[in-house]
């Protein structure tokens, strides 16, 4: 068992300049939750029943625990329910509700079943603060232009319009958070990335839009709902699955069509090389081969930012100098 000292540090490692990030980010969620909390009351735009916050932090938490990833090349984005309960807290929900809703559903989700890929605390401490900041922007943009008067399809397109900007201001936050953790911005599918994500965020909404006038008209038609939405999910998660696999035999192919297509060795290694950066989603790929005799150095072939070096010799170190 690790010392408890080493694991505390373990938790909290992480560049000076992320955690004065996720500092900011934290001061401009309060300062933003702390006006919309002020100033907007209970809403008043549908007839529907008012949640209460451990209804919304159950639709945060499915949210955060069924997430679908999303690669390109090397960037990741995860595709969730998030605009669901951020639909369900502008329409039926106060202030509030909506903030503690999600903090409490996203911080189990988080700590409880995502423990693994969030280690360290510096992680968690950027989605307590980002998420919860894009929902208040949300709300106030939101807020700021619906009226209670306003005819339904105008609400609806005020909603999608508020989750599309809080998605979009999550996507560049994250970009944002990992520029300034590896000190340089290298985004070449952020485009693609913002569109997709967006899509689904607005379909997320859709849904949520959907199941508000279900409430208000017919509630017990909203479990009509649940086997197509149930159905979906389960045929997107098989979708991407297929992908990454598909993915894998091209590189297979790929790496084959490399090694018998080149006229030298050598630059069989650097096409072997960059397909293997590409299907890892590597800034950075080595081989290093070991001679067949004793009297031959090993040849080591590199593929980076910086460029290749391909079948280049190593010197060889004798079994005393390495014990040495």
């Amino acid at each position: 068992m690790r010392p408890l000292g080493a694991a505390v540090r373990e938790a909290v490692h992480g560049p000076r300049r992320v955690w004065v990030f996720n500092g900011a980010l934290a001061l401009t969620c309060s300062l933003v939750w702390a006006f919309d909390i002020g100033t907007f009351g209970s809403p008043t735009f549908v007839h529907g029943p008012h949640l209460q916050w451990w209804a919304l932090a159950a639709a945060f938490y499915i949210a955060e625990v069924f997430v679908v990833h999303l690669q390109f090349r090397k960037e990741a984005h995860s595709l969730s329910l998030t605009e669901l309960g951020l639909t369900f807290g502008l329409l039926l929900a106060a202030p509030a509700g909506l903030l503690i809703g999600q903090l409490a559903g996203t911080l189990v989700a988080l700590v409880v079943n995502r423990r693994r890929s969030q280690r360290q605390l510096v992680k968690l401490a950027f989605n307590v603060a980002e998420l919860p900041l894009c929902s208040g922007i949300a709300l106030l943009i939101f807020r700021s232009l619906a009226a209670p008067g306003d005819s339904p399809p105008h609400i609806w397109a005020l909603v999608l319009f508020a989750c599309a900007v809080a998605h979009v201001v999550g996507i560049m936050l994250v970009s944002a958070v990992i520029a300034i953790a590896e000190e340089r911005f290298h985004a070449p599918q952020l485009l693609r990335t913002l569109v997709t994500s967006t899509v689904g965020a607005l379909a997320t909404a859709s849904l949520g839009l959907a199941v508000v006038e279900l409430l208000e008209i017919r509630p017990a038609a909203v479990i009509l709902l649940v086997v197509p939405v149930v159905a979906c999910a389960f045929f997107f998660r098989g979708y991407m699955e297929q992908r990454e696999q598909r993915e894998h035999v091209e590189f297979l192919y790929e790496s084959m069509r490399a090694t018998q297509g080149v006229p030298e060795f050598g630059l069989a290694v650097g096409q072997l090389l960059v397909a293997a950066r590409r299907l890892l989603r590597a800034e950075y790929a080595e081989i290093l081969l070991l001679p067949a005799s004793d009297d031959d150095g090993p040849l080591r072939s590199v593929s980076g930012a910086e460029g290749e070096l391909l079948m280049h010799p190593e010197e060889r170190f004798a079994p005393e100098e390495a014990a040495a």
